[in-house]
């Protein structure tokens, strides 16, 4: 792709200095370390149905969190991967991933305890759950690095999420002018100032009239690419640069479907 500015034709929209894309948004809990709040009722819940309050998930305690921790067996999408490198990069772990992701989670190394990391990856569907768990223990398995790598079923389950599978992505793309001010870098310094997350990876093209494009990969939609959807909405109409931009949801590279 022809990277110049030969094909940006004369008055192309730019974005000017006073509607920029460091509009102030709330940033969120995770990315501000703020002890979450639970109602009172909700923890009572989830206890009865058996979530550690205490355990490793960090998140929110939601009545969704609860109806997923309620999932019979046969329901469940979240996997719990182990035997990782230390070192492992989220590229190259979206690598070996076969399904559409709904959400992912990189444990770091336990000193004294754990050599590797370990993840908890959800899949938006049962099926593409089903097709990792078996592919790891079947023939010669997954592995990373000449390693394989183990897969559990996750203790803390997830109920297939029907709406995400039709229609969200942890794709997130953008199109918009030619100018300076947005980028791929630029895009990932926006959302980062108010959400937590890493990026996979990020990719930057033009397309036929000059129009940039720029895609994210997030990790999960699961307070990632869906709150980043309308983090740019909200700064559009806060900025009246609806026409300039437009922002969808991408396919994700792991979907074979």
């Amino acid at each position: 792709t022809d990277h110049s500015e030969s094909n940006i034709p004369v008055g192309s929209p730019s974005l000017a200095p006073s509607t920029s894309l460091s509009v102030p948004f709330q940033p969120s809990r995770a990315l501000l370390d703020i002890p979450r709040q639970v109602d009172p009722t909700l923890a009572n819940i989830a206890r009865h149905v058996g979530i550690d309050l205490e355990g490793n998930y960090k998140g929110d305690i939601t009545q969704e969190h609860i109806f997923n921790a309620m999932a019979p067996t046969s329901d469940n999408c979240a996997l719990h991967v182990i035997g990782l490198p230390f070192d492992i990069s989220l590229k190259e772990m979206f690598l070996v991933i076969v399904g559409k992701v709904f959400s992912f989670q990189l444990h770091d190394p336990v000193p004294g305890k754990w050599t590797g990391c370990g993840a908890r990856l959800v899949f938006t569907n049962r099926k593409a759950a089903d097709d990792f768990y078996w592919r790891a223990r079947t023939g010669l398995g997954i592995t990373i690095r000449g390693q394989q790598i183990r897969v559990l079923w996750n203790r803390d389950p997830c109920r297939p999420q029907q709406y995400a599978d039709r229609c969200q992505s942890r794709v997130l793309q953008i199109k918009g002018p030619n100018t300076p001010s947005f980028s791929a870098e630029s895009m990932e310094h926006f959302f980062a100032s108010k959400l937590l997350f890493k990026l996979v990876e990020r990719k930057e093209w033009f397309e036929a009239g000059g129009v940039k494009v720029v895609e994210l990969h997030f990790p999960s939609i699961l307070g990632q690419s869906r709150p980043a959807m309308k983090q740019f909405y909200d700064m559009l109409d806060e900025t009246g640069q609806r026409s300039l931009f437009k922002i969808e949801y991408a396919p994700d590279p792991c979907d074979p479907t």
